[in-house]
């Protein structure tokens, strides 16, 4: 059979940061159509952009389109076709079940198709793809902010003496380099807010959400309510995510009026930018703002007064029952909505100054992926060479801060490594939280601490980097590789345990033999191929004189 003779299968992959699972996703279905006997090409919404791009002779020849996708994507090209959507998430699991199960069940698409998830996933999870959409746009500007202030203040600092003062001093280079945080960290909160109105409705809501959440993060434009002192805490990201939602429906119902032909381009560039815009700045300035910025400001002030502080117990609870909680949740699905939810409370606590969440985030962000590729070196005879292999990719994919690295081990052995990923992410989300470890820039892992964006504290001066924070610094390197271990020989011994109930027993004197064996072979190998490299060389040598 011909392979223009197969049935053809199309599937756009797509997640909120466009790292991991977007190619995950595509990886497996690519492996899986062929064995099913179908042609297959799968298009990637990945950080770098749409790669493997459908051709129109391609959608029209299309048995049927799969959306793996946790992010709105533009389906307008495929009117007529038949359509089925899922998580990106199932698509790594089951590849060969979302194939066939689109090509059974997927539905012709007519008009304007229907960005909601599937049919298990429900309102919310609708709510939380357009979220994850909004915070996908505002991360690298946190990173890109967070790693400029971080090394403003620490490395200027270490130079000048703790009292110094970067912004203060405009003919120093550090100056420059805090106006470049300053300006991410203003810019972050509207992106937040616009992308996220962008996800429901369109770019046409993009504008009127951008201002309305830059008004919510300009607590001088309060409007002050009766009973509330004067309000100096901006509404931040929960400012941005109200704007964003409500900015964002309001636009998409504005979308469905019958309007004349005559009127429909001047909608989305006069009168919804003009009147939404207007009525959320009035609704932000006059009503809302003052409340959620007083609010902030009780939490805020809160954070800063219990979090990291170590001067009684019931301080010492907080930091640590916080830090655990946001610990687990980080290693609970690597990368999925619940560690997503987290990362999102993190990251937007970042723009108000408050970076100890974060702290305990960033350091549990990579114990999943450490302790997977720790526990294939480390317990070597359980792993075939694929795994081996797997381990070494996820635990660089650790030491850069994806927790998605963890995820193959996952889909293959969900229960025992969903429970070791969640208790020392847990531990070391735990160990960060009482000791109020920080992170300025929203994103974990070591490659964070060595760029020097970790230390501890909140508020203007947190002792960051490797000038005045650098045992903090160091302290969350330690909290990485404390839980990475407890991941890694929960993992492993667990494995020992559940061979031996099923009779495979395996003594530790030979585990330590088989191990030690494999190495020698490994050596062997290795001694082998440079034998046999270097008479190769020799011989060609040779014969090139």
């Amino acid at each position: 059979m011909s392979s223009t003779d197969k049935k053809l299968v199309l599937a756009i992959t797509a997640c909120p940061t466009g790292v991991a699972h977007t190619f995950l996703a595509a990886e497996k279905l690519t492996q899986t159509g062929p064995k099913l006997g179908y042609d297959i090409k799968v298009e990637t919404h990945g950080s770098e952009g749409i790669r493997n791009d459908f051709t129109a002779e391609e959608i029209a020849r299309a048995e049927v389109i799969i959306l793996a996708v946790d992010v709105t994507v533009d389906t307008s090209r495929f009117n007529g076709k038949k359509v089925y959507q899922c998580r990106v998430a199932k698509a790594i699991k089951d590849p060969e079940g979302v194939i066939e199960t689109a090509l059974k069940e997927g539905k012709q698409q007519a008009g304007e198709f229907n960005t909601k998830t599937d049919k298990n996933s429900g309102q919310k999870m609708g709510v939380m793809k357009h979220l994850m959409a909004g915070v996908s746009y505002m991360v690298p500007i946190i990173i890109l902010g967070g790693i400029f202030l971080a090394v403003a203040l620490g490395l200027s600092k270490a130079i000048y003496g703790p009292n110094y003062d970067p912004g203060s001093d405009n003919k120093n280079f550090f100056y420059y380099l805090l106006k470049i945080g300053e300006a991410s960290f203003t810019l972050m909160i509207p992106i937040l807010g616009a992308f996220i109105a962008n996800s429901i409705a369109g770019r046409a809501a993009i504008a009127p959400a951008l201002v309305v959440s830059y008004l919510g993060n300009s607590p001088q434009a309060f409007f002050p309510l009766p009973g509330i002192n004067e309000v100096t805490t901006p509404t931040g990201f929960v400012g941005a995510i109200a704007a964003g939602l409500a900015i964002g429906y309001t636009v998409k119902w504005i979308n469905t009026w019958n309007v004349p032909k005559s009127l429909r381009p001047v909608m989305p560039i006069f009168f919804i930018p003009l009147v939404v815009g207007f009525v959320y700045s009035m609704i932000m300035m006059f009503v809302v703002g003052s409340t959620i910025g007083w609010v902030m400001g009780k939490f805020q002030g809160w954070i800063e007064s219990t979090w990291g502080n170590t001067d009684n117990a019931g301080n010492i609870a907080i930091g640590l029952g916080f830090g655990i909680l946001i610990g687990a949740m980080a290693g609970f699905d690597m990368g999925g909505p619940i560690n997503k939810i987290a990362f999102l409370a993190c990251t937007g606590l970042i723009g108000s100054k408050i970076y100890t969440p974060m702290g305990a985030m960033a350091t549990a962000i990579p114990v999943a992926p450490l302790g997977m590729g720790i526990a294939t070196w480390i317990f070597r005879p359980f792993y075939n060479e694929e795994q081996k292999t797997m381990g070494t990719t996820a635990f660089f994919m650790g030491c850069i801060g994806i927790s998605e690295g963890a995820i193959p081990f996952a889909v293959n052995d969900p229960k025992r490594v969903v429970a070791s990923n969640v208790v020392g992410s847990a531990i070391a989300g735990g160990l960060a939280g009482v000791t109020g470890i920080a992170d300025l820039a929203g994103h974990g892992g070591p490659i964070v601490a060595f760029l020097g964006a970790m230390g501890r504290g909140n508020g203007l001066a947190p002792e960051v980097g490797w000038g005045q924070g650098w045992q903090w610094t160091l302290l969350a390197l330690l909290f990485m590789a404390v839980g990475a271990l407890i991941t890694a020989f929960m993992y492993g011994f667990w494995q020992v345990i559940d061979k031996k109930r099923k009779g495979e027993t395996i003594s530790m004197k030979q585990f330590i033999i088989k191990t030690r064996d494999e190495k020698v072979q490994a050596d062997k190998a290795a001694k082998a191929d440079k034998v046999n490299k270097k008479a190769k060389k020799v011989k060609l040598n040779k014969k090139t004189k």
